[in-house]
């Protein structure tokens, strides 16, 4: 059950990845970890606008993930 939930996480980031690369015009299909870096700096913007903690959010989802995982 895990896995297929997990299969379901990753669909979803990869929508979300693939909205992020529409809107900024990225057509680095083949090299998607430097997408993946624009998302996550957006990201990090996007908090700092919000007063949101990036770094916690960040370190809280690496205790997820391995919760998940």
């Amino acid at each position: 059950m895990a896995a297929t939930c997990n299969v379901e996480r990753a669909g979803r980031a990869h929508a979300a990845l693939e909205t992020h690369m529409d809107e900024t015009g990225s057509d680095n299909i083949l090299v998607l970890e430097e997408d993946v870096i624009d998302l996550l700096t957006d990201l990090r913007h996007y908090c700092v606008e919000q007063d949101i903690d990036f770094q916690s959010a960040l370190e809280m989802s690496e205790t997820q993930f391995l919760s998940e995982t």
